[in-house]
């Protein structure tokens, strides 16, 4: 709390004395002031809460594609086994069949 003559000022704000009179004009535009700054404040609080659904919204699709991408890596490895299990497969059929045309 500061006094800086004709009232005391509180966080930047004045509150009037007994000696120091404001006029009905300046203590409208004083309220005028403090509604634009509420309406500004009410306004970036709603842009905050957007951006934030927006981060969750986002984190859950890169959560999803990382889920997809697992599955996705988890489909190739049993692709790949079942390939190399075929080949070897097909690999002893043909020795097998090697052996059976040399008796």
């Amino acid at each position: 709390m500061k006094n800086k003559g004709f009232g005391l000022w509180i966080r930047g704000l004045r509150f009037v004395s007994l000696g120091s009179p404001i006029s009905c004009t300046e203590l409208k535009d004083k309220a005028r002031e403090v509604a634009a700054l509420k309406m500004d404040r009410q306004r970036k609080k709603q842009q905050i809460d957007e951006l934030d659904s927006i981060v969750r919204l986002k984190q859950a699709e890169a959560d999803m594609f990382d889920l997809k991408a697992s599955e996705a890596r988890r489909e190739s490895e049993r692709i790949q086994r079942i390939v190399l299990a075929k080949s070897e497969k097909s690999e002893e059929d043909y020795v097998y069949i090697g052996w059976f045309k040399l008796l």
